[in-house]
């Protein structure tokens, strides 16, 4: 799931290199923190 929320997102951003993705799982559910550069930030939650 990991790779496939960079290969959404990398093509969405001015600077791909900055996109990371990180996973924090615990017993009862998986959360994907999604960290973009500033200026990419409109673009991801589509200002």
């Amino acid at each position: 799931m990991q790779k496939l929320i960079e290969a959404i997102v990398k093509p969405l951003v001015d600077y791909p290199e900055d996109v990371r993705v990180e996973i924090d799982e615990n017993t009862s559910r998986i959360v994907y923190k999604l960290s973009v550069n500033p200026a990419d930030r409109g673009k991801v939650i589509g200002k």
